[in-house]
């Protein structure tokens, strides 16, 4: 998998599977919760600097994505990811003018964050849902992918859907599920050779 990076290049994010990008209420215990399930990434949403600089912090490794609502404050603050996908060009400019990068809501918008010189290998595609999701991500696209997963009834059918678009390539995916998601990634990692198993139950010889 070519290496993403948002922000900071010494962030620690696995190379061997897709990621979780945990949506968490803006509040330091949830975060901590999240970490502890096994999140990579976290999505403040629209938290403001003071919560963003106290989760930094504490966790100085770690990727923090927000929802732009003072974006500056936020960037200073210790940001590393925007979410474009309002489609709110001024975002992008951001996004570039801080070194951090960008969830961008089509590949038109992802390729005009290059123009801008937003960092290449922290740019996202997000992919929205719908029934024509896994027709869509066999397309091909220059852009690593994004996938946001239902917060409503979520169960099998969004762990079966987590685990086939892993396999279609999709590298991120944001959830507050975040147990079940990550073990469905690692599942689908596991099968396509990418990292070991997490447990041998029965060797084939």
């Amino acid at each position: 998998m070519t290496p993403l990076r948002f922000g900071s290049a010494d962030r620690d994010l696995p190379g061997d599977r897709a990621l979780v990008l945990a949506v968490v209420d803006p509040d330091v215990a949830a975060v901590e919760t999240a970490l502890a399930e096994g999140a990579d990434l976290l999505d403040l949403g629209v938290a403001g600097p003071d919560l963003i600089a106290e989760v930094r912090a504490r966790h100085p490794r770690l990727v923090l994505a927000a929802t732009p609502g003072d974006m500056y404050a936020q960037c200073e603050a210790g940001v590393d990811l925007l979410d474009g996908t309002g489609g709110d060009t001024e975002i992008p400019e951001t996004a570039a003018q801080y070194g951090v990068g960008l969830i961008a809501p089509t590949a038109k918008a992802a390729d005009w964050s290059q123009w801008l010189q937003v960092p290449a290998a922290g740019v996202l595609l997000d992919c929205p849902p719908g029934p024509d999701l896994l027709r869509r991500l066999d397309q091909p696209t220059a852009w690593p992918r994004l996938i946001t997963l239902p917060d409503n009834g979520f169960g099998d059918e969004a762990l079966a859907l987590a685990a086939l678009a892993a396999w279609r390539g999709v590298r991120v995916f944001r959830s507050r599920e975040v147990p079940r998601v990550r073990q469905a990634l690692e599942m689908a990692a596991s099968i396509h050779g990418s990292r070991p198993p997490a447990a041998v139950l029965r060797a084939l010889t």
